[in-house]
């Protein structure tokens, strides 16, 4: 899926880049996952939020990912080896949350693809103020990770995320 191009990098982009069926699907079998395949992010690969609040969630890249589940977003997204760095799956607790923060990955650009019904956890700073985005299945947001403040609000139930990182668009 090609991305517009963003006219400013204070910027969010939304595009529905999966029918909300398959992406319930996919979330369906990342739920069975057993926790060894997610990195405890609170432990390893710790970000810093900028009010220092402690940041609490599970990381999975596509590397420890089992290969039927990369197989799944590769199909999704063919150009992917060329288009994208890294893939990411979130994995919130209930209470779990990520801090005011700006991602400081290589990575200029960071797609978040969401997985669930009705959660309005992820929010991005912009010159408005906080945007709440109330995740819906499928549904992708892309901004410049490391340039907008984003942050993820306490959990109220088990969440999933799928997440893009590339230095283009």
């Amino acid at each position: 899926c090609a991305l517009l191009s963003l006219k400013e990098s204070k910027m969010l982009h939304f595009q529905q880049v999966i029918p909300p069926e398959q992406a319930r699907s996919f979330l369906k079998e990342v739920e069975q996952l057993d926790d060894a395949y997610f990195v405890d992010r609170s432990k390893h690969l710790k970000n810093t939020s900028l009010d220092g609040s402690s940041n609490k969630y599970y990381s999975m890249g596509d590397s420890s990912m089992p290969k039927e589940l990369l197989a799944v977003l590769k199909g999704w997204f063919p150009s992917f080896d060329e288009d994208y760095d890294e893939l990411l799956v979130n994995r919130y607790y209930p209470g779990m949350s990520i801090g005011p923060h700006v991602d400081h990955n290589v990575q200029k650009y960071v797609s978040v693809i969401f997985l669930e019904d009705d959660l309005q956890v992820l929010s991005c700073r912009i010159t408005e103020g906080w945007v709440p985005l109330k995740d819906q299945p499928g549904k992708m947001v892309t901004f410049e990770g490391n340039a907008i403040v984003h942050k993820v609000a306490p959990v109220p139930r088990l969440r999933h995320s799928l997440l893009l990182l590339k230095e283009h668009l």
